[in-house]
This record gives structure tokens, C-alpha cells and sequence, in this order.
């Protein structure tokens, strides 16, 4: 570990100390060095902004922000984690995920705040005014970023923008239109003052300020009805701004969308607006490294023909759980498989004999596992390998028959460069892609269908799909203005961004959740989803530290306050 990094940790562990407002203990403090001096300073006061970004690999990567973010949904079941994944006696007292993204997404919130506090209060010096911007920006945006996902998770809670120093006894809800206005706010100041190229990995840019703009504000348009229309507007300037002047901002769209999931291109990768960073480092990783690879896999060498290896996914002897995550049959079911590359970029079908390779080298064996998402009867009826086709998987219902069945494994995180290099175990180091670029696109045609203008939303929607087409196929995948609703633009979206985190979300901004869950979610999800699982409980034990309890909670629906 080199010496800024045992800075870093020590500094942050001063931030964490004094951020605790319960430990007024009167101690001894050998060096003289308190975080208040330490944020008095430019250099200092880059602590602080680790300590805000730091929250985002606990919010985002790890299984409490999967479930909340991309599952209980339409394209994805589980038999795991029901509250969230099933919705199966989803309550403010039994479910401890929640309790911990609030947690998480509240202490990123208060270091930007006294970031915040302190540039725009001029108690850090800086000699650098553009640095002074740029800090401030980052701050900002990050703000908005943890803001972003707390109003979309739980709704109209708490919003706050000075420091807290203490405990909260009282609370006062604030209004959705409220939060995006200091969302919107923030996000637009950062796209002013951000740095064109990341000052680290991960830091945010102008880039990702215009992606994470575009997406807040088309969320923002479908729930602030009186700036629907504003909201709208500012969500497709926000990405044509990154569309007309790509170049300058330094991100382009793939031209093969394999290319996106190429591991060689994790770390520098063109289509990535923001990224949550991952390194060899311990402490970037938290412990645990990137585990989002390891949710959508199957127990592969259960064919008896293969081991598990870094090539298909390598998970510990025990293998943990696996089959968390199971893809609905309708996910597949909209694919254009012959078409559309999407598909067999996005999820593994064959598994290769691979007994007698190392773990860390590629299976050079005959075939152990192969499946296909059509009727298909066995290819190759003389070969000793296991076969599943779309009726092995599902019932004619579209139900699973059984979730330790194989399934087609979605690849986009697997990395066999990094995924078995921390600690030989489970744990990735691949970087997380928070937003990309085809996503802008997909904004910008939501956005142009609200306003009037479908023929505008397919013109953008057809560089998506044009880029997706294999080849010689790319007249085949044009939709015309006909074509672009808001079903479509879902079900666009789950083709490009499946398993990326952002489903839930997808669904809950269109007002779509219940109805798709109840239609296409075959598992116990469809018979416990209710319209108000739109937000997610407000945890009980911050409820009971309110001594308003009662107040805050007055007109919430559904869960049992």
C-alpha cells in the first residue's frame, strides 16, 4: 500500500470519528489533527470527497442495492431475499436492506453537505479557482446522485442541505418538486463546473453530470406535474448536449455492443458516462470487491462435465447461493434473437468441458452445457452433454420449472482477468458502469415521445437498435414512429440494459411496476405485488427515532406505519 493511501485511510477514519455525533467523548488526540484542519485545505478537503464516493460501492454494488435496484420486476425472479425480490411480507420492520441503503445513501449525503458548507462558506482555501468549482462540483453531484436514489426508493422523505451533527429527533417530509429542484439544481451546476477528463477513476466529469442530468429530469417530468414540460425539455437538451459534442466530452457509442463488455475495455471504456471504481486496493473494494458477476449464475458444474473456473464465473467450493437470480421467460421473449446481437452478448448458453483445465485458463474441452431459447431439440443427440431448449426451462405458463435448473447466464460482468484475482475467491474488481452512453439516446426518445414527437423518439431509438443489429441485419431492427410507446421503450430498455441495475427504477418512473410484475413475473412475486410497492418501506428503526413519528408518516399508504 503506498503512502497516500495510508493517508487517506487515516484521515477517513478521523472523518468517521468525529461524522459520529453519539461519540462526545473528551479524548486525547496525540497528532493535534482534527478533520475540521484537515478540511481547511484543497488538498485536505479531498478526504472528504473520498469519503462521498466511498458510500457508492456500499449503495449500488453490493446484494442490498441489486435487489433494490433490479429486482422484483418483470425480467428477473429469485427465491431469495422475498421481501424485496417477491415482495412476500415486505414491511418497515423486517426488511434490513432497506435500512441499510438509507443508512448509507444519508452519511454520503451529509459529507457532500459539509463539503458543500465548506467550499461555498470559503472556510477551505483554495488558490485554484477552477479546483474550487470543480470540488464543489463533485460534491454536488454526488448529492444529487445519493438524492436521486433515496427519492425514487422511498418517495417524499427527508431532505436536507446543511451538516447533520447530531441526531435527528424531528423530521419534516419534503415534497417530491422539492427534491428535484435541488437535484436538477446541483446536477446543473456540476455540468458547468465538472473536469472533461476523470482527475481519478470514477470521478465524475461534464459527461457523467449530462447523462445522470438527462436521466434525473425524465424522472423528475413523469412525477412533478407542473414542470412536466420543462422537465422534459431539459431532459432532452441534457442528451443532446452529450449527443452533438460527444467528442468534446470524450465518450462515443460503441460501433459492436460486445465491445461494451469487452474486459479489456472496463477500465477505459468509451460508452461509460460514470463509473463506481474498483481496484486492487482493499479499501476501494470494501472488503468485498464487485459482487454483482456472481448474482446470475447457476451451479454450472452440476453437469458433472465442468469445474467452476475464472472463464464462466469462479465462485469458492461452497458456491454460496447459487440461482439467486433466475431471468423470467419473458425477458426472452423479447428478443429477436436472429437479428439482434444483444442477446448472445448478454448471456452465456454454452459451457465447455473443462475437468481437466486450470481455473484460470479457457475450457478447450467438448461441449458440458448448452441451451437455447427456441424449441429447438437437441443439436447433437450422440454427444454425453446436458441440453436444455425454452421448454425445459419454463412451463407452457411461462413459469420456471425449476430454479435449479440451468438457465442462460447473463455474461456482462464476467471477467476472468479480474473476477478471480482478489483473494482467489468470488470477489470482482471489474469497474461498474453507472450509466452509458445508448442510454442517453433512450432518454432523449422518452423524452420526444412525452413532448408530441414520436417521429424524433424513433429517430433516436434507431441508433440504438442499429448499433445492437448483427450484421446485414440493421434494416430489420428500424422502428418507425408507429412503433414508439412507452411498452416499447421498456421493453427496449431491458434489452440493452439488463441486469444493470436500473429495471426498477425503469419500471417505477413509467407507473408500470404492478402491471408488469403481475403480467410477466411468473414466480410469487406477481401474487404479492400491490400498487404501493412503488416505493419501498421507510425502515422502522429510523421511524422510531422520530419523535414526530406519527407525523412523518401521516397520508403513507400501504405498509403497516
Amino acid at each position: 500500500m503506498n503512502t497516500k493511501n495510508i493517508i487517506i485511510k487515516f484521515l477517513l477514519a478521523v472523518i468517521f470519528t468525529v461524522s459520529l455525533a453519539s461519540c462526545e467523548l473528551d479524548e486525547y488526540n496525540p497528532s493535534g489533527t482534527t478533520a475540521e484542519s484537515v478540511w481547511a485545505s484543497s488538498d485536505g478537503i479531498e478526504t472528504l470527497l473520498a469519503s462521498a464516493y466511498r458510500w457508492q460501492r456500499k449503495v449500488f454494488y453490493n446484494e442490498y442495492g441489486f435487489v433494490t435496484m433490479e429486482m422484483g420486476v418483470d425480467i428477473w425472479e429469485s427465491n431469495s431475499w422475498r421481501q424485496l425480490t417477491q415482495y412476500e411480507g415486505l414491511q418497515p420492520d423486517n426488511d434490513s436492506s432497506c435500512g441499510a441503503l438509507w443508512q448509507y445513501c444519508y452519511e454520503g449525503i451529509n459529507m457532500c453537505n459539509i463539503g458543500i458548507q465548506y467550499i461555498e462558506e470559503g472556510i477551505t482555501a483554495y488558490s485554484d479557482e477552477e479546483l474550487r468549482k470543480q470540488h464543489l462540483s463533485e460534491f454536488k453531484f454526488l448529492r444529487a446522485f445519493y438524492y436521486w436514489f433515496i427519492v425514487e426508493t422511498w418517495g417524499p422523505v427527508i431532505l436536507k442541505t446543511e451538516p447533520t451533527n447530531s441526531p435527528i429527533l424531528t423530521a419534516t417530509r419534503s415534497s417530491v418538486a422539492d427534491f428535484y429542484e435541488l437535484i436538477l439544481s446541483d446536477l446543473q451546476y456540476a455540468t458547468e463546473n465538472a473536469a472533461i477528463a476523470e482527475a481519478l477513476p470514477g470521478r465524475v466529469t461534464k459527461k457523467a453530470a449530462y447523462g445522470i442530468l438527462a436521466r434525473a429530469a425524465l424522472s423528475g417530468a413523469w412525477q412533478v406535474e407542473e414542470k412536466k414540460n420543462e422537465y422534459l425539455t431539459l431532459a432532452k437538451n441534457s442528451a443532446d448536449e452529450l449527443i452533438s459534442n460527444a467528442e468534446a466530452w470524450g465518450v462515443e457509442l460503441y460501433s459492436d455492443y460486445a465491445d461494451v463488455w469487452n474486459e479489456d475495455n472496463n477500465k477505459d471504456n468509451k460508452e461509460a458516462l460514470y463509473r463506481v471504481s474498483f481496484s486492487t486496493f482493499d479499501y476501494n473494494n470494501e472488503g468485498d470487491g464487485n459482487k454483482w458477476w456472481t448474482l446470475y449464475k447457476f451451479n454450472y458444474n452440476q453437469s458433472g462435465q465442468s469445474q467452476m473456473s475464472y472463464e464462466y464465473g469462479y465462485r469458492d467450493k461452497d458456491w454460496g447461493n447459487p440461482n439467486f437470480t433466475y431471468p423470467s421467460k419473458y425477458l426472452f421473449d423479447i428478443y429477436n434473437a436472429s437479428v439482434d446481437s444483444r442477446f448472445e452478448n448478454s448471456f452465456r448458453t454454452l459451457w465447455k468441458n473443462n475437468l481437466n483445465d486450470p481455473i484460470d485458463q479457457p475450457a478447450t474441452g467438448d461441449t458440458a452445457i448448452y441451451i437455447s431459447i427456441n424449441s429447438d431439440p437437441m443439436p447433437n443427440p450422440a454427444k454425453d452433454y446436458m441440453y436444455l431448449n425454452i421448454d425445459s426451462i419454463y412451463n407452457a405458463d411461462g413459469t420456471v420449472r425449476s430454479y435449479s435448473n440451468p438457465f442462460p447466464a447473463l455474461k456482462k460482468f464476467d471477467s476472468p482477468k479480474y473476477n478471480g484475482y482478489y483473494k482467489k475467491t468470488r470477489f470482482g474488481l471489474l469497474d461498474q458502469f453507472v450509466m452509458r452512453y445508448s442510454e442517453v439516446y433512450l432518454i432523449a426518445a422518452e423524452a420526444e415521445l412525452l413532448l408530441g414527437n414520436a417521429s424524433s423518439a424513433a429517430d433516436y431509438v434507431n441508433v440504438v437498435r442499429t448499433r445492437a443489429a448483427k450484421d446485414g441485419n440493421e434494416s430489420q431492427m428500424q422502428v418507425s414512429a408507429g412503433d414508439v410507446t412507452i411498452d416499447f421503450l421498456l421493453e427496449e430498455r431491458a434489452r440493452e440494459f439488463c441486469g444493470e441495475g436500473i429495471r426498477w427504477f425503469d419500471l417505477k418512473r413509467t407507473g408500470k411496476l404492478y402491471d408488469q410484475v403481475k403480467a410477466f413475473n411468473k414466480g410469487p412475486a406477481s401474487g404479492y405485488v400491490k400498487e404501493y410497492h412503488v416505493l419501498r418501506p421507510i425502515p422502522s428503526e429510523e421511524l422510531d427515532a422520530l419523535l414526530n413519528r406519527d407525523e412523518f408518516v401521516d397520508g403513507l399508504s400501504g405498509y403497516n406505519y
